[in-house]
């Protein structure tokens, strides 16, 4: 296996050329202290190199006398140099330590020295991921942006302005542009929460609670309604008509039989 000498700034001649098609490497690039200019580092370019299998960087002959040489390893006065290499792949690096990695099939890729990097597929897609805290996040050609979490949350931005967030325990919540939520639970409880803050959540067994402006109500599966008011009245509805209610304390105020479900307003 060939090595690469931290005095050499490209991989040995004897580096096969590779054809294959590299993804986006994190390096750990050195971060140059601020205020600081960062020496034009060989060690990282190399680095670069071995990862991707680039081949040497050579300078063709010239083919004719008056004309110049096509250089294939360039550096500038501001400090940046940039090579180009067999395959067609072309690295730039700057002198703030950046380096960007551009390659035939338009494939571009930008590292940063904090970690970062951002990719741009040559479809469009961009992906730009965070060193801290550890995130990726997509931005598709269609609009949809995609944030991927390092606890394995999952966050979706739809062009439309609707949110999806898969958390961790893979509940959903879906987050509207009208402003109404939608939630579902492992345990298939769905919770939905409207622009006026009525929250309203469906158990799997068809319980149904509803939350608002301080009341709760309880609707069963057979048809009986639980309402607890703000005041902490407790009122009880039958299917058939009977109902009681209930202060705070417990005392019966009224029962009997006449109410129906939609008299009480569920």
């Amino acid at each position: 296996r060939a090595s690469i000498s931290k005095d050499s700034t490209s991989v040995p001649s004897s580096k096969v050329p590779s054809t294959k098609t590299h993804a986006a490497t994190q390096l750990d690039l050195p971060i140059p202290t601020p205020g600081e200019r960062p020496p034009q580092s060989q060690l990282d370019l190399a680095r670069l190199e071995a990862k991707l299998e680039l081949p040497a960087c050579r300078e063709p002959p010239t083919p004719h006398p008056h004309t110049p040489p096509r250089l294939q390893d360039r550096s500038f006065d501001d400090g940046k140099r940039e090579r180009t290499y067999d395959n067609g792949v072309k690295l730039t690096w700057h002198s703030n330590g950046t380096m960007k990695e551009v390659h035939p099939n338009q494939l571009t890729v930008i590292h940063f020295t904090n970690g970062d990097y951002k990719k741009i597929e040559p479809s469009g897609v961009i992906v730009y991921w965070y060193a801290e805290p550890k995130t990726r996040h997509t931005t598709g050609m269609d609009g949809l942006q995609v944030y991927e979490f390092q606890n394995g949350q999952v966050e979706r931005r739809y062009p439309d302005g609707t949110n999806e967030i898969v958390f961790s325990d893979k509940t959903v919540k879906l987050i509207y542009a009208s402003g109404e939520e939608k939630c579902t639970f492992p345990d298939g409880r769905i919770q939905r929460v409207n622009t006026q803050g009525r929250r309203t959540l469906d158990f799997p067994d068809g319980t149904k609670e509803i939350y608002f402006e301080g009341s709760k109500t309880r609707i069963y599966a057979d048809g009986r309604v639980k309402r607890v008011t703000p005041d902490g009245h407790h009122e009880t509805y039958h299917p058939d008509g009977r109902f009681c209610i209930k202060d705070a304390k417990g005392w019966v105020l009224r029962e009997g039989v006449g109410h129906s479900i939609v008299a009480v307003g569920v």
